[in-house]
């Protein structure tokens, strides 16, 4: 008996440490772990190691195995044991963060609309710090390069703006195209239009014309294929067209209205009204302050010492830049005290056609007299390129400078831009606002709306001599009352009366 139990215990000692090197084993190799679970499935269905049981069994075979002396709990212990190893073991995913391919269409959109909205190259979504960026800020996520957000990206985009102008635009049946010219940073010279509506402009084509010279026939062109971009892509009417001044531009709007005699066509008023500034700026002023300014802007140490007794950057005037020639008044009459200063203190260095220029107390004078008049005209210049100002309030804008007496002196200049801005529906516009009334129009110019409204639109008369009569069976007279009327737009006022 004592060597019966010495050699089974012995033989349990060599079996636990073949288990335990498989268990070692297990932690590197999840293969292993099935042969593990295998042993162990051998000692469950070995008989209980109880002698009053096991006594008449015993053989040659039993003592040469000895596993028949191990416990029925040594061995659940084992299989618990080696399950709760397996289950502890953790997938490499679980530290790897990735972005699905949902995710990354929707990250990859919102790039490309940065880039778009920011007019960023789109070279730089390749730059190294860049993508270090985007991969701090989502580990996993790979940007997309620019050739798809030239491409694809620049698709989808267009396409979801597309959508969403269509949207904002279901309500209207007409708009209102402004097509206008500029050029790149790189001078590439462009044409672009865009529709109106709703107090909000929508872009809808940008050429760019290359070697193309944009002659008045040239621009006509653009605009009727923009025209035709309005119904194709949205279903929208264009009912008017609105341009710069230029001559070309002028004779533009004559083609495009010999060809579709109903379309309105007028030009800017903002643009008219810029062009009033440059003509009350009287020049024998305006070219001294342009020298002095342009002294401290291009010469390095007088625009050194302007910046250190902190001056304004001094201003140019510009026919292309609204409001640059009141800009230019502000920053001289801001910047005088400085310049009589650095004058003081630099009398050696500064050029002494310029310190006369600053030592002479009356063009400060007439500066800030003109500053004055010019705010006036600033002021409306503002209000005339606000998105929401109607043709209406147009005439009424021109027609406060006209005979502001401030501006008497000026009144000249101002008539001859007042009579190139506005056209026959502006004065229509005005009559038939219920704010206005035309109440500040003369009767030549109430009778130049009623021709040309009988002459292009002559189904509109017999409405037009009823608002005006305010004929109670067409109009309702609470709508004229004077809350109604200064709280609601000639827009919405109108739409009121077709649904009465």
């Amino acid at each position: 008996m004592p060597k019966y139990h010495s050699g089974g215990r012995n033989k349990a000692k060599r079996v636990k440490i073949h288990l335990d090197k498989c268990r070692r084993k297990n932690k590197r190799s999840n293969n292993n772990s099935a042969e593990v679970l295998s042993d162990i499935s051998v000692l469950e269905s070995r008989p209980s190691t109880s002698a009053a049981s096991n006594k008449s069994s015993l053989s040659d075979d039993n003592e040469q195995d000895g596993l028949s002396f191990i416990s029925d709990s040594f061995c659940s212990s084992i299989v618990q044991s080696t399950a709760m190893t397996m289950q502890q073991q953790t997938s490499i995913s679980k530290f790897v963060t990735t972005a699905t391919s949902n995710q990354k269409d929707e990250l990859d959109l919102q790039v490309a609309r940065f880039f778009f909205s920011a007019n960023i190259p789109f070279n730089v979504v390749e730059n190294l710090e860049f993508t270090k960026l985007l991969k701090k800020l989502r580990p996993g996520y790979e940007p997309p390069n620019r050739k798809q957000i030239s491409s694809e990206l620049l698709v989808k985009i267009n396409e979801g703006v597309i959508n969403l102008m269509k949207n904002d635009l279901a309500d209207d049946s007409a708009v209102t195209l402004i097509q206008d010219g500029w050029s790149t940073f790189s001078n590439d010279p462009i044409i672009a239009h865009s529709i109106h509506s709703k107090n909000k402009p929508y872009l809808i084509s940008a050429i760019d014309t290359g070697s193309q010279s944009k002659t008045a026939e040239y621009c006509a062109q653009a605009a009727k294929d923009a025209i035709k971009i309005a119904k194709e892509t949205f279903n929208k009417d264009v009912f008017a067209v609105c341009t710069d001044n230029e001559n070309k531009m002028s004779k533009m709007r004559k083609h495009l209205q010999a060809e579709a005699p109903k379309l309105i066509t007028f030009g800017c008023s903002a643009h008219f009204l810029n062009l009033v500034e440059k003509d009350v700026s009287p020049k024998s002023i305006v070219k001294h302050i342009i020298a002095i300014h342009k002294y401290f802007r291009n010469h390095h140490q007088p625009h050194g010492w302007l910046l250190e007794k902190g001056g304004l950057m001094p201003q140019l005037p510009n026919d292309t830049r609204w409001n640059s020639q009141l800009d230019c008044l502000q920053t001289y009459i801001s910047n005088h005290s400085l310049y009589v200063d650095i004058r003081g203190e630099h009398m050696e260095s500064i050029d002494p056609s310029i310190g006369s220029l600053i030592d002479n107390l009356s063009i400060q004078r007439e500066a800030i007299n003109l500053y004055a008049q010019l705010k006036i005209v600033g002021v409306a210049l503002d209000k005339l390129q606000a998105d929401d100002t109607t043709l209406s309030e147009a005439v009424e804008i021109w027609q406060s400078l006209i005979h502001n007496e401030k501006l008497a002196l000026y009144k000249d200049d101002i008539l001859k831009r007042f009579k190139k801005a506005i056209v026959p529906c502006h004065f229509l516009a005005n009559l038939t606002d219920p704010k206005y009334e035309g109440r500040t129009l003369d009767r030549s110019q109430e009778k130049e709306a009623e021709e040309w409204l009988n002459e292009v639109y002559p189904e509109f008369m017999p409405g037009y001599y009823a608002f005006k009569l305010k004929d109670a069976n067409c109009f309702p007279t609470y709508l004229f009352n004077d809350s109604v009327k200064s709280t609601t737009s000639a827009t919405n006022w109108w739409r009121i009366i077709e649904r009465i």
